[in-house]
């Protein structure tokens, strides 16, 4: 063998070498280093949350899961899963989950003295509540509810209304978002008749025509006309005058809609998720904007402290603020979700392009402050 031939031999071995060591590399696992920051980012970017495994956290939720459908039931206090409502969100949440939903319907103080009685006898019954955020806060205030750990809330870029806005602790949390507007029963009124200011209530012509929730069962008269005071958006003896008017009050803001749609008053103050109803139904009802500004806020839940189906209760909050379950909340009450990502179902009678005024946390909790009812309440119901 020549010297050339030996050195092709010895040329091609090496190559062949080569090749089986690359393969064997490519096979070994790789430690991945972190990758640096952008250049730019500095001390100024957000920090991001430490990164939690999705196997890890997946399995943990779904312990929770299992834990709830062998709870299997769940009691929920509820002013707003009434009627078709409850129906509809018992039935999805029992086929996806398997756990049933009993629903107790009434209103938001009573649920209160309810869930008190219950923790003073040592026989918690409810697992979950719903209802107005003033209501909801009082929950908290009682010391009644925990803070709703839920894996839906990481949820980043898809709320419209950030569910936990209202409180930073984490106990109430916004499931779905309300507008409070004049409403008027069309039909009985010429079009440029409508009030366009809270002032326009005062005048003559709408004395004994004017329907709003009772002040001693309902929080939203106190949440609607106290904010706006102390906003400076109407003067501080509004009340005063107001309460000349011979107002017609109903218990709850279903009762203003349906009062009005029975033509047994001209205007009211409404919600647009309450009106929505009788108005597909073909009720004459509209929204109308005030000069003022238009009181916005959300209905929120709480899970219930040491209630017997802690699990189910906290599956079935955040299903309600999952995609899937905000949207059929959304199709059945004909509200708008606090989801981004969840299309508003309302009917164009019910929207409008005025000023909406969204409430914090504070200004819910202050509307409802027992000196405001203790002062108002005679006033307004003449006593």
């Amino acid at each position: 063998m020549n010297t050339r031939t030996r050195r092709i031999q010895h040329l091609w071995a090496l190559v062949a070498g080569l090749v089986i060591l690359s393969m064997l590399v490519a096979c070994t696992p790789k430690e991945v280093s972190p990758r640096a920051a952008p250049p730019g980012t500095g001390t100024l970017a957000p920090k991001s949350a430490p990164s939690v495994p999705v196997a890890s956290t997946n399995s943990e939720w779904d312990k929770v899961v299992k834990a709830a459908q062998k709870e299997g039931t769940l009691t929920a206090y509820s002013f707003n899963f009434v009627g078709d409502v409850g129906i509809g969100l018992t039935r999805a949440f029992k086929e996806k989950y398997g756990i049933d939903v009993n629903i107790i319907t009434g209103r938001g103080a009573s649920f209160i003295e309810r869930l008190r009685t219950e923790k003073r006898v040592g026989a918690i019954v409810g697992d979950f509540f719903d209802g107005a955020a003033t209501h909801a806060l009082s929950v908290k205030e009682n010391g009644l509810s925990v803070r709703a750990d839920l894996p839906v809330l990481k949820e980043q870029g898809v709320w419209a209304l950030e569910p936990s806005s209202i409180d930073s602790e984490g106990h109430v949390i916004y499931y779905t978002s309300l507008l409070y507007p004049i409403i008027a029963n069309t039909s009985l009124l010429k079009p440029g008749e409508e009030p366009a200011s809270y002032y326009d209530l005062l005048q003559p012509r709408w004395k004994g025509q004017i329907v709003f929730s009772d002040p001693e069962l309902s929080s939203t008269f106190y949440t609607v006309f106290k904010t706006m005071i102390n906003r400076g958006l109407l003067r501080q003896d509004y009340i005063n005058d107001i309460a000349k008017q011979d107002i017609k009050f109903v218990p709850s803001l279903v009762d203003v809609s349906r009062s009005l749609a029975k033509g047994e008053g001209l205007i009211g103050q409404g919600s647009d998720a309450d009106t929505a109803p009788y108005v597909v139904e073909g009720a004459p009802l509209k929204a109308i904007p005030m000069k003022e500004g238009n009181i916005y806020w959300g209905v929120a839940f709480e899970l219930i402290k040491d209630s017997p189906h802690p699990n189910a209760a906290r599956v079935f909050a955040n299903w309600l603020l999952s995609a899937d379950g905000a949207r059929l909340v959304s199709e059945l009450r004909k509200a708008p979700s606090v989801r981004s990502d969840v299309p508003n179902p309302m009917h164009k009678a019910l929207r409008f392009e005025g000023k909406v005024i969204a409430l914090s946390g504070d200004e819910v909790k202050a509307s409802n402050d027992s000196f405001t009812k203790k002062e108002w309440v005679p006033l307004l119901k003449k006593r």
